[in-house]
């Protein structure tokens, strides 16, 4: 189990490790749960072992949902991110 007190960029780094949907979907929960916007920390994701993260909720804005997409989008094993953030 990783440490969710690491740095988002170690998370990152650890990330390449991984190989189960189960702990790229930890990696993605942990990393989108290290950035300061409490919104984005609520947001739900889920990860298919073909490699699509999928992100979900609502933020208030279009620069949080960028935000979230990036903070998850270099997790090895993620060869694509299905943004379905609403903003409202």
């Amino acid at each position: 189990m990783l440490d969710s007190t690491l740095p988002a960029s170690n998370l990152a780094a650890e990330a390449e490790f991984c190989s189960s949907a189960s702990a790229v979907l930890d990696i993605a929960t942990k990393l989108l749960h290290n950035v300061p916007y409490a919104s984005v920390r609520r947001l739900a994701c889920e990860y298919n072992d073909v490699g699509i993260l999928v992100l979900r909720g609502t933020l208030p804005s279009f620069y949080l949902k960028q935000l979230a997409q990036e903070a998850v989008a270099k997790i090895d094993g993620v060869s694509c991110i299905a943004n379905e953030i609403v903003v409202v």
